[in-house]
């Protein structure tokens, strides 16, 4: 494994993790308001529990061997004449660490109901909507943030903030305002003797030792200077979608915002301390802000359907001291398209391809040394194609290959998931078993994919949903 780590996937772990009562606060209250809203009216309360185990078929000194991880997901839902609303919970951690405990929420709102006005809804809260299709496909974190636990397979949650939507037959507006927005979290990673250190075996230290002379390295100490919590949070933002289309047949639909990207980015400060021979590294978090407008089409009907996209994102920059450095980042293009099949006895193809090309400003006279990290986007030139067999009653074959043609580097999964009831629907009482592996291949050892070589894996998870 590399022992290089991109700062800015750094999550802000640590600090978030101090007021991790208060997020726990901040969703039981919603899920209270949700409960309140309906308190005469049927409310359904579901949820699942989740235990999963993974095994890595090569041993390690940086990571454990073998993680086991409990998913508890809670989930209130509502409806009267008047009002909507959703809230669901997620809290994971480590069945052996208790300090890993983490909670999330993709949704926690309340809504004007679709009842008092069939085409006109006003939501309050965190809400996911689809935003984008290639963001959706490729899972960046452009439009809809993401929860990073297991970085292989992000979770898109929703934004949070006021939302405004208009839907008839053909045409779909969504407009989004928020005076905040919350960086998107994952494993928790804490600081320690100087150190930055988690729990989670996907967690790749950044620089132990930085060079000073050609033939001369000294150790890292990090300090970690974080901003207060209203400079984190208190960063507000904008966008708009216009979509025309129906459910089948072609679609076409444009977006704009301009929002605080999503990735902390964290500047480094190095210095030598010669008293103990060792090189000082103040990092520094800071939130960004960019432009990002989308224009996508596509066609969609029961067989197939395929879909282009194309992004023009500009960053805004922030002057920084001169003793500071960051990794450069500049105006990028992403342009993907991508298509999906369905064939007789349950079968399904697709397929994705992925182009990035981002324009950053020349390193000169850095203290550091960053062109060999990877940057804010994980990929530059990138495949994915995936198949997914339900032929049988109870049984759910899927495989997906990812390759990273920038830095020659492949992810090749597969999934069986078994499910005793035939009921599709997984209602109440209902068991899901899954076993799954990834394997990594890369010439390079860098990259998003290229860094977890060696982390091949075999995957179990048993799911009750109550």
């Amino acid at each position: 494994m590399s022992n290089q780590r991109v700062f800015s996937y750094y999550r802000f772990q640590q600090r978030m993790s101090r007021p991790l009562s208060a997020r726990i606060a901040l969703l039981s209250l919603g899920c209270a308001e949700v409960s309140l809203a309906f308190s005469s009216q049927a409310m359904a309360t579901t949820g699942f529990v989740r235990l999963e185990s993974d095994g890595f078929l090569k041993r390690s000194d940086d990571r454990s061997n073998s993680t086991q991880t409990i998913v508890l997901g809670p989930e209130f839902s509502g409806q009267n004449r008047f009002v909507e609303g959703n809230a669901d919970l997620q809290a994971i951690g480590y069945v052996t660490n208790k300090s890993t405990f983490t909670a999330e929420s993709k949704n926690a709102y309340l809504a004007t109901s679709t009842q008092l006005m069939p085409r006109h809804q006003l939501t309050l809260g965190r809400r996911q909507y689809d935003w984008s299709v290639v963001d959706d496909q490729w899972k960046m974190g452009l439009w809809s943030p993401r929860f990073l636990w297991d970085p292989l397979r992000p979770e898109q949650i929703g934004l949070t903030g006021a939302f405004y939507t208009y839907q008839s037959q053909s045409w779909r507006v969504l407009a989004y305002a928020s005076p905040l927005s919350i960086p998107e979290r994952g494993f928790p990673t804490q600081q320690q003797d100087g150190r930055i250190t988690s729990a989670s075996p996907f967690y790749i230290e950044p620089f132990q030792k930085l060079q000073i002379t050609e033939n001369r390295s000294l150790p890292v100490h990090y300090d970690l200077q974080y901003p207060a919590m209203s400079e984190l949070l208190l960063n507000p933002g904008g966008a708009m979608q216009v979509r025309y289309g129906e459910k089948q047949g072609g679609w076409i639909q444009a977006n704009y915002g301009i929002l605080p990207i999503l990735q902390p980015n964290l500047s480094i400060e190095p210095s030598i301390v010669l008293q103990s021979n060792e090189v000082e590294v103040t990092v520094h978090p800071r939130i960004l802000y960019h432009h990002v407008m989308t224009g996508e089409t596509g066609f969609k009907n029961r067989d197939f359907s395929l879909w282009s996209s194309v992004t023009g994102e500009t960053p805004l920059q922030k002057q920084i001291p001169s003793s500071w450095v960051t990794i450069p980042i500049g105006p990028t293009l992403i342009v993907s398209a991508g298509a999906e099949a369905n064939f007789r006895g349950g079968f399904k193809l697709n397929g994705s391809l992925f182009y990035l090309n981002e324009t950053t400003p020349a390193q000169t006279d850095a203290a550091v040394d960053t062109s060999s990290l990877q940057g804010r986007f994980e990929y530059k030139k990138a495949a994915r194609l995936g198949a997914e067999w339900s032929g049988m009653t109870h049984l759910t074959y899927s495989t997906a290959w990812i390759a990273d043609l920038e830095e020659k580097s492949n992810l090749m999964s597969f999934d069986l998931n078994f499910r005793p009831k035939l009921d599709a629907s997984l209602v109440s009482g209902a068991w899901l078993i899954n076993v799954g592996t990834d394997f990594f291949t890369s010439s390079t050892g860098t990259g998003h994919l290229g860094k977890y070589q060696g982390n091949d894996r075999v995957r179990g998870g048993v799911s009750y949903v109550f």
